[in-house]
């Protein structure tokens, strides 16, 4: 991974920069104290990953990301802030993580590993198909009862194998694999069924339902082996982190779901058991 740091002081920059190299995280291929010039030097630059200061005093964390056109790139808010309107807006800007000053090494680290993983999962799902070609179906129809398993497994892992809208759920997934419909729009997915409606209903609630069990065992144990393997595999885990604290009671609102983001998710993982 390619990172790319933002911060007026230099030696937040170079704590970072420590971090990222000795921890075999990827390479530092860029930094500046100047968020203006990052902003114009981050377009010519290959770059995955940014960490930027909240409170840059030329252009601010949330403003610059607002500007960045590149909207692959993956951005870490590092920030002491801890006002919740504030944290929204980043989040709202395309924040998909937080780092709290002063900066912890683990921290860093644990958040990075996410957003990579996150960041290997779509590339692979992106390639996937172009990869295998015209043969992918061939492939499948040998395997389809060991792929629907496979679905099921991982549904029933997180608790929603019951829940009305996984079978729903596992249609979609075996028509996108058979019939090649990796780019295909979700929308227009659900006119597969008779009801659309209900059924867009029935796997938002099914999702949604799974995003709360992952975090529910978040809270009672971080380290619990589900949490862990579908936080940031499956869901996102800023949004996870959301629902942590919307189940505590820290927020009115819970983590978001993209129905789409999910079942890219979840068919990676099934390549991966298979």
């Amino acid at each position: 991974m390619n990172f790319y740091i933002i911060d007026d002081d230099i030696n937040i920059i170079r704590v970072l920069e420590n971090i990222i190299e000795e921890s075999n995280l990827g390479d530092v291929v860029g930094f500046n104290t100047s968020s203006l010039i990052a902003l114009n030097e981050i377009g010519f630059i290959n770059t995955d990953i940014v960490l930027i200061d909240l409170l840059m005093p030329e252009l601010d964390g949330i403003n610059f990301i607002k500007k960045v056109k590149n909207k692959k790139i993956k951005f870490i808010m590092i920030s002491q802030v801890s006002e919740k309107r504030i944290i929204g807006k980043a989040y709202e800007a395309g924040v998909d993580f937080f780092i709290s000053k002063p900066i912890n090494k683990i921290e860093v680290v644990k958040v990075i590993e996410n957003i990579t993983k996150n960041l290997e999962n779509t590339k692979k799902l992106n390639h996937i198909f172009n990869i295998l070609g015209n043969n992918q179906s061939i492939l499948f129809k040998e395997n389809e009862n060991s792929y629907e398993k496979n679905l099921n497994y991982i549904l029933n892992d997180i608790g929603i194998a019951g829940e009305k809208g996984s079978d729903e759920i596992i249609k979609i997934c075996i028509k996108i694999k058979t019939e090649n419909l990796c780019d295909f729009p979700i929308s227009e997915m659900y006119n597969m069924f008779s009801n659309p409606t209900a059924v867009k209903q029935r796997i938002r609630r099914a999702i949604s339902k799974g995003l709360s069990n992952i975090a529910a065992l978040g809270i009672e144990d971080n380290l619990n082996v589900k949490f862990t393997r579908y936080s940031s595999s499956l869901y996102d885990f800023q949004n996870i982190k959301l629902e942590m604290d919307f189940i505590r009671k820290k927020r009115d609102k819970g983590g978001k779901i993209n129905v789409a983001n999910f079942l890219s998710n979840l068919m990676l993982m099934v390549d991966r058991i298979e």
